[in-house]
């Protein structure tokens, strides 16, 4: 029996100091990153005040249209050599795809203008993804609630056009609760069981209630193996070392805006999914086409689902 108790000891002690880190590998998309929940919490309440430039400043839009296609949407850009586009899709076949979740800050910072601004920002963001990702949504400022489960792009525009901003405080903790609880741990939510998983929030400062809770929940969805992206909007923010706690990587997974209407700025630099096998387009006139591509999608989406 001591020889058991002893195995026992050992393999504890070989297993324990991995414990601290927990590592996703996603070959399909050649990244590997580190969700570090104890170096998460060191950088939001002692080694770090949020004052470090490097996740203060806003990078030029084209910048964060580009990381937005190869991280967010999984699009390489391959050539931008005298205004020619050439877009293809990565090389993650067509078996691969996506349950999306929008998180949408809507505190009495963000303001009614800027809100309607971020609406249509992920209406547009939607048009350049996969048709057959599915989205579901939530909103949150005091309280948080689910706005719709997940549905088709289609659905997913009329829900997202159907949200009223309701100001008040910011309950980030509770959105990523429901968020887990309500909608990844619901097998009737509508996500698929083998896609893959990824949430988008979009906030412009600090959670301040039940704040202790904000990255223990993001770190019990990123081991569910669930990618966070964080999209932090504003000139500067204050206790950005949490926000930047949230993203599951710095690096892929944590974009800057100065506002809202910056975020729509930055999607409509991103060409429509359905231009991808389109490589006669330029890159220019990809970039500056007007909002009538949301409208051109949601007819033919409306059109294909008619039609079923």
């Amino acid at each position: 029996m001591a020889w058991s108790w002893s195995l026992v000891a050992l393999v504890l002690a070989m297993v324990s100091p991995s414990l601290e880190y927990i590592w996703e590998r996603k070959d399909s998309f050649e990244r590997n990153y580190y969700d570090r929940i104890s170096q998460e919490w060191r950088f939001a309440k002692d080694k770090w005040n949020g004052d470090d430039p490097g996740y203060q400043k806003i990078p030029p839009r084209i910048e964060t249209a580009r990381k937005f296609m190869e991280n967010f949407l999984d699009r390489d850009i391959k050539e931008l050599d005298d205004g020619a586009k050439n877009i293809r899709r990565r090389s993650v076949g067509d078996n691969i795809f996506y349950d999306v979740v929008f998180v949408l800050d809507s505190s009495a910072s963000v303001g009614v203008k800027d809100y309607k601004n971020g609406i249509l920002a992920l209406q547009t963001l939607i048009t350049r993804a996969k048709e057959d990702t599915r989205y579901a949504g939530i909103t949150f400022s005091t309280e948080a609630n689910i706005t719709f489960y997940f549905t088709d792009p289609l659905d997913a525009m009329k829900g997202l056009g159907g949200i009223t901003y309701a100001p008040g405080m910011t309950n980030t903790q509770a959105a990523l609760d429901i968020c887990r609880t309500q909608l990844w741990l619901n097998k009737k939510s509508g996500f698929r069981r083998l896609s893959f998983k990824r949430i988008l929030i979009v906030t412009d400062g600090q959670s301040n209630i039940n704040m202790e809770r904000t990255l223990y929940n993001a770190f019990q969805l990123k081991n569910m193996g669930i990618e966070i992206f964080v999209v932090a909007v504003g000139k500067y923010l204050r206790g950005i070392a949490e926000i930047v706690g949230l993203a599951s990587s710095t690096d892929a997974h944590l974009y800057r805006v100065r506002n809202l209407r910056g975020l729509l700025e930055v999607v409509h630099l991103i060409p429509p999914w359905r231009l991808i096998h389109q490589q006669q387009r330029t890159w220019l006139a990809n970039m500056f086409e007007n909002v009538e591509d949301e409208f051109k999608y949601f007819s033919h989406a409306k059109q294909r689902h008619n039609t079923h």
